[in-house]
This record gives C-alpha cells, sequence and structure tokens, in this order.
C-alpha cells in the first residue's frame, strides 16, 4: 500500500529542492528537525532533532525533479522494528507554480497513522516557507 500527497507551490523546482535537501530550510518548516546528507545515491540520510526521527538512504536524486529514500522511523516505539519504507519526492514546474508529490510506499494494510500523515503538514509547511520568502 501506499500513500500520496500533492501540493502547488508558487516557486520554482530548484527552491523546493533546496527546502527538502538543506537543513537550515528543513529545519524552518520542520518544527526545528533537521536532515542531514550529501544526496548523492547511497548516501545515509539522517533526520533528527533534539533525538533521532528517522533515517534512510538515498535510492535515486536527480535535482531538482526528483529524490528517492529509504524511510525508517525512529520516534515511535513500535515502528522501530517494522521494515524500511520507501519515499519518492516528484517535482515538476506548472507555469509559475511546482506541482510537489509525495509517495509514501510500503505500508502494511493498516499501517499507523503516524507513519505517514506528517507528508501533508510537512508540504504545507514548505509552500508556506516558499511563498512567503520567494526567490
Amino acid at each position: 500500500m501506499e500513500k500520496v500527497f500533492e501540493t502547488f507551490v508558487r516557486t520554482t523546482p530548484e527552491r523546493v529542492w533546496e527546502s527538502i535537501t538543506r537543513e537550515d530550510l528543513h529545519r524552518q518548516y520542520n518544527f526545528g528537525v533537521g536532515i542531514k546528507s550529501d544526496w548523492q545515491p547511497g548516501s545515509r540520510i539522517e533526520s533528527s532533532s533534539i533525538m533521532p526521527v528517522w533515517e534512510g538512504e538515498v535510492l535515486e536524486a536527480e535535482p531538482p525533479r526528483r529524490l528517492v529514500h529509504t524511510y525508517h522511523v525512529l520516534w515511535i516505539d513500535p515502528a522501530r522494528d517494522q521494515e524500511t519504507f520507501q519515499v519518492t519526492w516528484e517535482i515538476r514546474p506548472v507555469g509559475e507554480h511546482c506541482w510537489v508529490k509525495v509517495t509514501h510506499g510500503g505500508l502494511g494494510q493498516g499501517a499507523d497513522p503516524r507513519l505517514y500523515r506528517g507528508w501533508s503538514v510537512l508540504l504545507g509547511g514548505i509552500k508556506q516557507l516558499l511563498e512567503a520568502q520567494p526567490a
């Protein structure tokens, strides 16, 4: 099973990519949670606040259009023992906007909603940040 989340942001694909991959921008819209990686295929991703939040590995990186990475939750005790998921980011220009789509795959039937429901909040944060701070 997969969950799909989408939004339109009045910005460029490059700015969306930066908001996903730059730790300083990521912290601004994600409640202080940072993200670190060199964003090369095979590289580790670490997301943390005062404690680790999730970890993963970059599977594909095609700046500024596509990012695919694994996603292993660390902040929910029962989820730590679950498998690693795959997250795909797609970014496409549409006029003065960008269509941003996040697909969270590999979810089993009855998956804990805490594993995926934050994506809509994250996309809303990206939209709010980038539209308030145009390039």
